[in-house]
């Protein structure tokens, strides 16, 4: 929820890989390892020279700056539309709650 109202909860998105992860610029969403060795999907908000600084769109405070080898990848866009599909992303999440079981 906290790039709402841009991706919501449940959506499908489509990531394209990175050559280089400092070929971002400001505003592009971005995934990103975090600290927790999870994933993490929000804006860029700020770009530095050893790091950068997101922030989910629906979210009051901006993250602690990352490096660019932790960017995985940017939502790919068709057009100037984000790849998404709506409410498809609960079925993989649904799926793989079963296989951990």
């Amino acid at each position: 929820g906290s790039m709402w109202p841009e991706l919501k909860k449940g959506d499908l998105i489509f990531i394209e890989g990175l050559d280089n992860p400092r070929n971002v610029q400001i505003g592009d969403i971005i995934v990103y390892l975090n600290e927790k060795d999870a994933f993490t999907i929000h804006r860029i908000i700020k770009l530095d020279e050893e790091t950068l600084t997101t922030k989910g769109d629906a979210n009051n405070v901006e993250d602690k700056p990352i490096r660019y080898e932790d960017v995985v990848g940017r939502l790919y866009k068709i057009g100037n539309y984000n790849a998404r599909i709506p409410k498809l992303g609960f079925v993989s999440t649904t799926f793989s709650k079963f296989a951990q079981k």
